[in-house]
């Protein structure tokens, strides 16, 4: 009898970072004077299992987007008009770097701003994942790994980490975008 559950996924820590901020984003939302329901997450299911591990059970009324395509996304609002949408899609910076990446996470781009006002939703907030100042320290990491420096190496590790969450204009730059839409008013 064999005891191994197959292949082990290594997720990729910028999916990580995206899911983290969606369970705290979740978590601010859950004390709304309503009370919390449940979700309904659709997108990609490696993606969708992965946020699971997290124990969301119970979270606002929320339709949470892991990676799924605009017209699958736009079918659920539809459908269920949930109050907030949070999604996980490929940023700019994502499209660009995909053919340069080892293993490409395959997220697919967000809904356009205009398609989120005809649906009648505004966002609520914005975060963005490994944007460039995040990239330029994994360039320099796999510079000096490969220069067999891992002191240097290390460092930049610690960049990377460090700037993982991109701020300010670089948000938009990211290659993984985090929002959270609300219904408008």
């Amino acid at each position: 009898m064999s005891t191994t559950a197959g292949p082990v996924l290594v997720v990729p820590l910028s999916i990580r970072v995206a899911l983290d901020l969606v369970v705290a984003g979740i978590a601010r939302d859950a004390d709304r004077p309503d009370g919390p329901a449940p979700a309904r997450t659709i997108g990609v299911p490696w993606l969708i299992a992965e946020f699971e591990r997290y124990g969301t059970a119970a979270v606002t009324d929320a339709l949470i987007a892991l990676g799924a395509s605009p017209e699958e996304a736009r079918a659920a609002i539809v459908a269920h008009r949930p109050a907030r949408v949070w999604t996980v899609a490929a940023g700019p910076l994502g499209a660009l770097l995909r053919p340069l990446r080892a293993a490409p996470v395959p997220l697919l781009p967000d809904l356009s701003p205009a398609a989120w006002r005809e649906l009648g939703y505004v966002a609520a907030t914005a975060d963005g994942v490994e944007g460039p100042g995040a990239v330029l320290w994994a360039i320099a990491e796999r510079a000096w790994t490969a220069g067999r420096r891992p002191d240097l190496a290390d460092r930049c590790r610690i960049g990377l980490i460090r700037s993982m969450v991109a701020t300010g204009g670089h948000r938009s730059l990211a290659t993984v975008a985090v929002r959270a839409y609300r219904e408008r008013a």
